[in-house]
């Protein structure tokens, strides 16, 4: 999707993956990695910042190992960094010391007590894979 496209090339969504890529293969506990909320800022890119703001997401890390060579075998080994991002669609209520915080609080209004719009869950799935190095 757009939004999964836009979000992989977004540098704290790049810093999520690396560092919890680092982690999980430092051997730490997925408590410090698996879980999170990244807050995307209009510096970060406006778009994402108008879409979402703040968000959750969830991280699922694979290996996949491989053995190459015919006489002098290498063991390899490479990784899949699955990021499930998702949040509720419901304008959250913002303090009113910035532009994008009063479109939002009047969005807000109007959902809430006109009837306009609808809550709904969203997600977006992020991928990164690293290519095959040897194992070290």
């Amino acid at each position: 999707s757009k939004m999964s496209k836009k979000l992989r090339r977004q540098k704290k969504i790049k810093n999520i993956y690396k560092q919890a890529l680092a982690s999980y293969q430092n051997g730490e506990s997925e408590d410090k990695w698996k879980y999170g909320t990244v807050y995307l800022g209009a510096s970060d890119n406006l778009d994402l910042f108008l879409a979402i703001r703040r968000c959750s997401y969830e991280i699922e890390i694979t290996e996949e190992r491989r053995t190459v060579g015919f006489l002098i075998k290498q063991e390899q080994v490479k990784y899949t960094v699955t990021i499930k991002v998702s949040d509720t669609y419901n304008f959250d209520k913002q303090p009113w010391d910035s532009a994008g915080n009063i479109l939002n609080n009047m969005a807000r209004i109007s959902h809430k007590y006109l009837d306009v719009g609808t809550d709904y869950e969203w997600e977006a799935v992020v991928v990164y894979e690293t290519g095959w190095k040897k194992v070290k």
